[in-house]
């Protein structure tokens, strides 16, 4: 028999059970039984799933009701829904942290190309001459160090929450993808803009001399803490602001 007959026979047989005259615990329980059809789809739409669902109804329905069978034959398809065998195979590819991942994978492919690209033209002497002293010195290296540091705290950040995207799978799963590819993103133009203002010496956090081998560690160390923590790269730009604010002189 097909499923979808299977499916439309359970509701109806749940239509007919809620013109009964079921008690209170009864209908607690049915309930709990219908809001499980939804579930069953995909993966965990087979004749088994749908022959247990028959029978806790039917139990349910029978003079008196079998109200310990109906529980226990639903409790048996509810684990097999939360676990990971046949029944709840599809909710992996549902889950909220597997949305976020795929933004993150489909950051460092992006990436990849792009630094693959920019190395070419850097080999190809499009980007700086070809001979020219200070290309190997730091000034390119140290910027693209920082926007991948930036990246890095970024997408660590979004690794330390991994346990609050398990709870959203229902949420929009372009909300959550987003999440994954632009958080790096942001965190490399907060790393960025950090770079920018210590070497406009705009905020000055150490005595390290803009191009000293101290200046780039910490240059690296803001750059990650500037992508892991927006309230880090948040107070920066603030105090940039009170400083712009401030009367000529002052």
């Amino acid at each position: 028999m097909a499923l979808a007959s299977l499916l439309e026979q359970l509701t109806v047989k749940a239509n007919a059970g809620l013109r009964a005259n079921l008690d209170a615990e009864t209908q607690s329980e049915l309930a709990q039984l219908i809001s499980l059809l939804p579930e069953l789809h995909g993966p965990l739409a087979d004749h088994r799933t749908f022959a247990a669902m028959d029978v806790a109804m039917s139990a349910l329905f029978a003079t008196p009701p079998n109200i310990h069978l109906a529980v226990r034959i639903r409790e048996k398809i509810q684990q097999h829904v939360r676990d990971g065998n046949s029944l709840g195979h599809s909710r992996v590819v549902t889950s909220g942290i597997a949305k976020v991942l795929l933004g993150l994978g489909a950051l460092f492919i992006v990436v990849s190309l792009v630094s693959m690209a920019l190395y070419q033209l850097y080999q190809d002497c499009t980007i700086l001459p070809c001979g020219d002293p200070k290309a190997p010195g730091g000034e390119i290296i140290l910027p693209i160090g920082v926007l991948l540091l930036g990246a890095v705290g970024g997408a660590v950040s979004i690794m330390t929450r991994v346990d609050k995207f398990s709870t959203m799978s229902r949420a929009d799963p372009w909300v959550l993808f987003c999440t994954g590819f632009f958080k790096p993103i942001i965190g490399m133009s907060f790393a960025f803009l950090t770079f920018t203002l210590l070497n406009a010496k705009i905020i000055s956090l150490a005595s390290a001399q803009v191009g000293s081998s101290e200046f780039g560690y910490l240059s690296l160390a803001l750059a990650f803490l500037a992508g892991f923590s927006e309230r880090f790269a948040g107070d920066i730009a603030a105090k940039v602001g009170l400083l712009a604010a401030e009367p000529d002189g002052h």
